[in-house]
């Protein structure tokens, strides 16, 4: 991965593949900054450096609410990377799943096609692949046209002689493989695709290519006799064999059918000239200077300044557009959330603690010298910001002279000393052998350091005894350990 593409995924979060073509794949994505979810289209170059260079001017050019929102632009060696607005469900999808549309919501959707393409040939843009599959439509009705990996730009009169598209799609003209009017083409297209709206099916489907070379040709097609007679008028003007009397954009939008109710999309202001101070404001809260930001925008530079400042323009709008049915907003200002405002820049979400790795703290030792017959004592819980829950039982009272318990075995003593800590834990070892030197102290009386001796001489012994028969003068008891009957007794070095 080269420096470019890290820096790109930094940006983004990848939310996985969404589209794939011959050079192209498209990814969902997620801006680190604003939240807001968009569409990366990855474009090939491999001796494709035209097209794809051409897809990214045609990119720039647009700025319609029918089309697609260009936010970044990052170029690699092998690949460049078009950030662009996240669109949901195309026509196709919409059509199947409800149906052939009524009439009324197939002019409010053909509508906003119109208005997109309308808006492509008025600057010098000719589509070239319009059929349902490029075509959006979200929840709201809100349509936007997409792909435009074969549009060409052309000028007034030019003829183009770039075959290209989805074949049931083309004119007669490019069929016949004849150089042809761009905008002409498309309205070709738009005919066949207002055909498959209201009809869910195609005006040319032979079931070979040759036949349906000569329906298309022919302008071969048959109505169904639910339509309209306005709706059918229209059709017959949209697939006009010949291309000279094929109706243009302007022509079509004043027809009676498209008057009819209400629909279409408000002009998108271009960007303008002064930024909006509250998006600076916002950036600047988010460490970016505002002299850059007036320069990227200035440039067109479609960096990661821009991108940001676009996606918060984006969010700005959708949410008006999300709140436009519940109360209107002042045109006067514009109604961007500011830094404080959790549902814009949410805050992230406080760590949870992991689950717990360390094992329970309970000390074994303390259990084993619990009498059996006592109640055993509960665990105290102890709590920490960063650590699990810890269970550990405290040293219970030192047992008092009268109720002492049992000295335990010197075997059992060895064999606590010796035995391996699992634990592996400081304070562990440290209490461990706390309570070993409480055992010895309590053991290690001279009549049973014989017992501790490896070797001991029947003179040695003789002396134990003696010692032991002996009273204990004022002068011994400095050298004397107190045990558990009570007695004192010296210890006499071997």
């Amino acid at each position: 991965m080269s420096q470019a593409e890290e820096t790109l995924w930094s940006q983004y979060e990848d939310l996985g593949l969404i589209g794939m073509g011959a050079f192209s794949k498209v990814r969902k994505a997620r801006h680190r900054l604003t939240g807001v979810v968009v569409a990366i289209k990855a474009l090939e170059k491999q001796r494709r450096i035209y097209a794809v260079v051409l897809e990214v001017e045609v990119m720039k050019m647009l700025d319609h609410p029918n089309t697609p929102s260009l936010f970044q632009i990052v170029d690699t060696k092998d690949t460049i990377y078009l950030v662009m607005e996240l669109c949901h469900r195309d026509l196709m999808e919409h059509i199947y799943w409800n149906g052939c549309l009524q009439e009324d919501e197939a002019r409010q959707i053909f509508k906003q096609i119109l208005d997109a393409i309308s808006y492509c040939h008025s600057h010098g843009i000719v589509h070239q692949d319009i059929k349902p599959d490029n075509i959006m439509v979200d929840d709201r009705g809100k349509v936007t046209v997409i792909d435009f990996g074969l549009a060409t730009r052309f000028l007034p009169g030019q003829m183009l002689t770039r075959y290209c598209g989805a074949y049931k799609y083309m004119p007669p003209e490019a069929i016949l493989r004849q150089s042809y009017d761009g905008p002409k083409k498309d309205m070709w297209s738009l005919g066949v695709l207002l055909f498959f709206m209201v009809t869910r099916t195609m005006p040319f489907n032979a079931k070979t290519l040759t036949e349906l070379k000569e329906e298309i040709v022919k302008g071969d097609y048959q109505f169904p006799q639910a339509l309209s007679e306005e709706l059918k008028d229209l059709i017959r003007l949209l697939l006009t064999v010949d291309p000279e009397r094929r109706p243009t954009t302007a022509e079509v939008i004043n027809h009676p059918w498209l008057e009819q109710g209400q629909g279409g999309s408000d002009s998108r202001p271009p960007l303008p000239r002064q930024p909006d101070t509250n998006i600076i404001s916002a950036m600047e809260f988010m460490r970016f200077d505002a002299d850059d930001i007036v320069e990227a925008l200035r440039e067109r530079r479609y960096d990661r300044t821009m991108a940001t400042y676009l996606l918060l323009k984006y969010q700005a709008r959708c949410r008006v557009g999300d709140q436009a049915e519940d109360k209107p907003v002042c045109p006067g200002t514009t109604p961007f959330p500011t830094p404080t405002d959790r549902a814009a820049f949410p805050v992230a979400p406080k760590m949870r603690h992991p689950a717990p790795v360390f094992r329970t703290l309970s000390s074994g030792l303390a259990a084993q010298e619990q009498p059996d017959d006592g109640p055993q004592a509960e665990p105290k819980e102890i709590r920490t910001a960063s650590l699990p829950n810890l269970h550990i039982s405290w040293p219970k009272k030192k047992p008092s002279a009268k109720q002492s318990p049992p000295c335990p075995h010197p075997a059992d003593i060895s064999d606590r000393a010796t035995e391996p800590s699992n634990r592996g834990l400081r304070g562990r070892l440290k209490a461990l052998r706390s309570r070993i030197q409480g055992c010895l102290r309590r053991l290690f009386h001279r009549r049973h350091l014989h017992l501790f001796r490896k070797r001991v001489s029947p003179q040695q012994a003789a002396d134990i005894q003696e010692d032991d028969e002996a009273p204990v003068s004022q002068e011994d008891t400095s050298m004397c350990i107190p045990c558990v009957c009570g007695r004192r007794g010296k210890v006499r070095p071997s």
